[in-house]
């Protein structure tokens, strides 16, 4: 390290200084405010959070530390989670705790990526340009604002990877560092694929380095197999394989159906061995996979377009600038041509990222994460190439400058400008406003039913979250009514006296005996036209998201439900 320290000038600790300081800004800025609402994914891990901090148990009262979350049934890893308990400890229970600990693992990865482009490469100037990078690339910027795993994840294992290259040089480094892969892969689970993978590329390409040292590399693997030790002993395997099962493509009805549909068209006319031959599962599967993976480094979901799936973190755009993605792809084929260790690494690194994303899908904005921040050293490479071929006619390449600055200024204010306001539904805006007057407004009320058509079967979670229900009384199960749906999916039809249903109706029997005060939300359009509305609930657009309607100011409403259990009857 003294060498590299000698390597920098006073300029350029100062540029990195800026840098870092201006993607900790970015990521810091209004973070309780944009994406505007919350996720929830990011309410179900903060209500965790909070059951733990009052309770030490998760919210389904399953003691901690665990190797899992049960959430809504898709079991996550549990470090994040983790990391929040302290940062509702400080801020409370609200969208900034949440989102904390990302923002500041997104913000520490910006200046782990410089001191690892400075060890692979001991130039300063490439440092700094990945550095530059990822301080400003719009998709990590947006996973840094969102109270999810990834970004701890990639923060973890870029650490790790800093650790394991110092280790030639001091080589109990080693054990910090497999220490910190085995970690990862409690963190996020694409890292059950990604992080032994990632191993077998690191060993594979500094296998020179590693093997004189081939005690501590053995005491290392030792370490990390005993760190994943109680994933095994606890038979708690439900973390990659029930999330497997719900999101792969071998779970895919509609492929299986399609596949179905071919085989039996193809019977009609060739014989049944030849159609089992051409028309199976495992060709289509395998076809699908592959043009999944291909789609990664596409310039619509890179460069141009992005993914529809990202819009709670991003507007539609690519994940990198056009100019940037340019830069990418010139930087595959140089390092294509370079014949180093770490030139290999980061090749390997950008080929193989996409591998678990391609299981589920062709560009997910969450699980195709890996692949930072090894993108940006791969466009740090092309653009340093690109200078190198043209330094004598720098007049050529000069204009990307200030293109690169429009960019991403443009992006900057898109984002902080356009962004929570046109996208803020996607990130379940409103439920903040609606769980606060569900709660002010709950003991004037028989019952109320709030629609899940506008949204999804997750909605219990805002409830818990927005009016801070108590975990012990959640966790006991006293009124509370849960269903086990397919694929392991749980879904809470009851708390109390709050229903979360398919609609906002009631049914006839409900007015038997009495004529109960109930209140409905729901989407405007499941009310009649002349409907009175109690309260309502608006976007930033100032277009109503929720309507809540009182059915005693709705006599329709009783009259509709009378009638239908006259003709019940």
């Amino acid at each position: 390290m003294k060498a590299l320290k000698n390597k920098i000038t006073t300029f350029q600790l100062i540029l990195v200084v800026c840098i870092l300081l201006a993607g900790t800004f970015i990521r810091m800025e209004g973070l309780g405010k944009i994406p505007s609402g919350l996720t929830n994914d990011e309410a179900n891990i903060g209500y965790d959070a909070y059951s733990i901090l009052k309770t030490g148990k998760d919210q389904w009262g399953e003691k901690q530390p665990n190797t899992y979350f049960k959430g809504f049934g898709d079991y996550r890893p549990p470090i994040y989670t983790y990391t929040v308990v302290p940062s509702i400890a400080v801020f409370g229970l609200n969208e900034f705790a949440v989102r904390f600990p990302s923002a500041v693992a997104g913000s520490l990865t910006i200046v782990l990526v410089f001191l690892l482009a400075l060890l692979l490469w001991e130039n300063a100037t490439i440092a700094i340009a990945s550095m530059f990078l990822l301080a400003f690339n719009p998709w990590h910027i947006g996973m840094s604002r969102v109270g999810i795993e990834p970004t701890v994840a990639v923060f973890i294992t870029t650490c790790a990877l800093n650790l394991f290259l110092l280790s030639f040089s001091r080589k109990i480094l080693i054990y910090p560092s497999l220490a910190l892969f085995a970690l990862s892969i409690y963190t996020y689970t694409s890292f059950v694929i990604w992080a032994p993978v990632f191993m077998i590329i690191l060993f594979y390409c500094f296998r020179k380095n590693i093997l004189i040292n081939k005690k501590s590399l053995l005491i290392g693997l030792l370490i990390f197999i005993v760190i994943l030790l109680p994933i095994f002993l606890g038979g708690n395997l439900k973390t990659a394989s029930t999330r497997s099962g719900q999101v792969n493509l071998t779970g895919d009805t509609g492929l299986i159906n399609i596949v179905n549909d071919k085989r039996g068209e193809c019977q009609t006319n060739l014989k049944n061995r030849i159609c089992q031959i051409f028309q199976n599962k495992y060709i289509t599967f395998a076809s699908v996979f592959v043009t999944n993976y291909l789609n990664h480094y596409s310039p619509e979901l890179l460069a141009t377009q992005g993914t529809p799936t990202q819009y709670s973190i991003l507007p539609q755009r690519g994940f990198l600038y056009v100019w940037e993605y340019i830069f990418f792809v010139i930087g595959i084929f140089a390092l294509l041509r370079q014949k180093q260790p770490q030139s290999l690494l980061i090749l390997l690194w950008v080929l193989l990222a996409p591998l678990p994303d391609s299981i589920t899908g062709s560009g997910h904005y969450s699980r195709f994460l890996p692949i930072v921040p090894a993108i940006q050293l791969t466009s740090t490479t092309g653009a340093y190439s690109m200078y190198l071929l043209f330094k004598k006619k720098r007049w050529i390449i000069m204009p990307v400058v200030p293109i690169a600055l429009y960019s991403i200024i443009s992006f900057l204010i898109v984002y902080s400008t356009y962004f929570p306001r046109f996208y803020a539904t996607f990130s379940h805006y409103g439920y903040r406003d609606l769980m606060h007057f569900v709660k002010n407004h709950e003991s004037q009320y028989d019952k109320i039913i709030i629609s899940n058509r506008i949204n999804d079967t997750k909605q219990y979670v805002f409830y818990l979250f927005f009016t801070k229900y108590n975990p012990s009384l959640y966790q006991s199960g006293k009124n509370v009514e849960k269903v086990s749906e397919q694929n392991g999916w749980i879904r809470i039809k009851r708390i109390g006296k709050v229903y979360f249903l398919p609609n906002a109706d009631f049914s006839p029997e409900e007015i038997k005996k009495t004529l109960p005060h109930i209140l409905l939300a729901g989407a405007p359009d499941e009310f009649p036209k002349k409907t009175k509305t109690l309260y309502s609930v608006k976007d930033p657009k100032n277009n109503v998201i929720f309507a809540l309607v009182d059915i005693n100011q709705n006599p329709e409403f009783l009259l509709k439900k009378q009638a239908q259990l006259l003709i019940l009857q």
